[in-house]
């Protein structure tokens, strides 16, 4: 039974949405617009920026963790933390500002919760429903980084006014790992092909706690029938190897959904994934995902681009990330084609400090990034900057929605291919991280035993040949060859801690003719593990352009 909704406590597993939008958020200050640049229109190598929270405003002294909103009608929706103080659980309000022109200029500030004594309001997460237009906001009240309680309003005008909050905290209540602590987020959640709502929460003990005994996960909470009702749906195996927070969500074309987030604690990582095949009920083993270069851990955004379930558009992701090792600095975006398995194309939108990012896109394929620009060493973020690119900035005019990509791939699952071994065993297992949740397990004998696997080529030309392998204690050193073109690359898969997913150059080959060629991977020895394994999840040719 759906009880009534309180604004305080909430102990129960189903929530009912409180009810219609009024005007529960208040105006921060009446500036006048902020922004620069006209309405972005979908060209060849376009790109603009506008500030959306400039350094100081509002008496605010640093604007921090944002998400990225775009309704059905293309109004921009940006939401931040508005720091009173800089501490994570110092004074904030959760603010939004729109704008209805792409992101070129915005409006004065909405306070959606206002911090009127020493409240922590934390983590807007927006959610779009594009069946009704509506658009949750999503974020909690943080009680000293110890606890926390979660909350959502709504709106059915584009921003102008939102509803009175509801809180979900209850939704959480019982879960084994005894957290206390819970956050959405950050960046946006997502709805399913169909029509599903699906959020993202990530969990922790409190941070009396050290950082390995936190048990950092990530879950979701669910509604199917628009947002009136919210209940708890699958969390991510909880493991400290994998201690998941901040993260994003996006279904793929064959309906699963991928999750990927942040690695909790500072130093440079991997990100961290997992997939759900049964939208969001329940959640294959974490692994790493080394698809990106590793990077100083922070928020980073993940999302659809084009394509999805049911759609005959050219399938496209965006990834962002502050790309560098060093600092947060570099903001970087990167193109997939493959759900995030490989990004051919990157392209920096600001070299310098960055910090947290969110990604949407303008109904007429206009790219949207929200990030944090010019960075203390302390992380306070100086202001906030939209970037407005289309899709050929991005990649140096090799794709544009209106020719598709010049890029020629093709990709050969493992599992499906004809193969056969010259000693040792193969077969293939299930592994729901594997890009067709299937990969080839193989188990070499000897040294030089291998694995080969008949690859058609239907076009003559230069490839670059990659292979995705699973990376664990398990994987052997492993050379590549062309029978009859040309030895190849050696690369090992292995790693020491953990499972990971990545691709390795097997080299580049000259194909004269069209054909059926076979790709021997052998094993030539043991990894830095002692294993002689190798766990193939798909080959990958990628023509090379001629002169390059």
């Amino acid at each position: 039974m759906v009880l009534p909704i309180s604004r305080h406590g909430v102990p129960r597993r189903t929530v009912l949405a409180a009810g219609a939008a009024a005007a529960g958020a208040a105006v921060l200050g009446a500036r006048p617009a902020l922004g620069s640049g006209s309405t972005p229109v979908a060209r060849d190598g376009f790109f603009a920026e506008s500030t959306v929270w400039a350094s100081g405003e509002d008496g605010v002294v640093t604007h921090f963790v944002y998400g990225l909103a775009v309704t059905t009608r293309d109004t921009v929706l940006a939401f931040s933390e508005a720091r009173l103080s800089r501490a994570d659980d110092g004074a904030h309000h959760v603010v939004c500002r729109r704008s209805v022109d792409g992101g070129a200029t915005w409006g004065d500030s909405i306070a959606i919760e206002a911090s009127e004594g020493e409240e922590s309001w934390a983590n807007p997460t927006p959610l779009v429903d594009r069946w009704t237009g509506r658009v949750f906001v999503f974020y909690a009240l943080n009680e000293h980084n110890a606890a926390s309680r979660v909350f959502f309003r709504f709106t059915d005008d584009d921003g102008r006014s939102w509803s009175d909050r509801s809180e979900v905290t209850g939704l959480f209540d019982g879960d084994e790992h005894e957290w206390t602590f819970h956050l959405p987020g950050p960046g946006h959640g997502i709805q399913l092909a169909d029509g599903r709502l699906v959020q993202q929460v990530w969990h922790r003990r409190g941070v009396a706690f050290p950082a390995d005994q936190r048990r950092y996960g990530v879950g979701v909470i669910v509604s199917d029938d628009h947002g009136a009702t919210w209940r708890a749906g699958g969390v991510a195996p909880v493991s400290p190897i994998y201690p998941v927070n901040e993260s994003r969500l996006v279904q793929r074309p064959d309906g699963s959904i991928v999750l990927n987030g942040r690695y909790s604690s500072g130093g440079v990582h991997p990100r961290i994934t997992a997939v759900s095949v049964d939208r969001g009920e329940s959640w294959s083993p974490l692994v790493f995902d080394s698809s990106v270069a590793h990077f100083t851990a922070v928020d980073a955004s993940f999302t659809r681009y084009t394509g999805g379930p049911g759609s005959h558009a050219v399938s496209r992701t965006l990834f962002s990330r502050p790309d560098s090792t060093a600092a947060r600095e570099n903001l970087t975006v990167s193109l997939s084609y493959d759900e995030g398995c490989s990004y051919p194309y990157s392209r920096t939108v600001y070299p310098g400090r960055s910090s947290y990012s969110d990604i949407a896109r303008l109904a007429d394929g206009t790219i949207l990034v929200l990030y944090g620009k010019d960075v203390s060493t302390n992380n306070a973020v100086d202001h906030v900057a939209l970037a407005r690119f289309d899709l050929a900035w991005l990649t140096g005019g090799e794709d544009s929605l209106r020719r598709g990509p010049r890029i020629r791939e093709f990709r050969l699952p493992a599992e499906t291919a004809r193969w056969r071994v010259s000693g040792g065993a193969a077969e293939a297992v299930v592994d729901p991280n594997a890009s067709g949740y299937r990969l080839l397990d193989y188990a070499a004998a000897a040294p030089g035993d291998h694995l080969e696997l008949s690859v058609p080529v239907p076009l003559p030309g230069v490839y670059v040949v990659t292979a995705r392998c699973r990376q664990d204690a398990a994987a052997g050193v492993v050379s590549a060859s062309i029978v009859g073109v040309g030895p190849g690359e050696t690369f090992a898969p292995a790693i020491d801690v953990g499972t990971a997913f990545r691709e390795f150059s097997c080299g580049r080959f000259t194909i004269a003719r069209p054909g059926t060629y076979r790709l021997r991977l052998a094993v030539d020895g043991p990894g830095p593990g002692g294993g002689t394994g190798l766990g193939l999840d798909h080959i990958r040719l990628t023509q090379v352009p001629p002169g390059r």
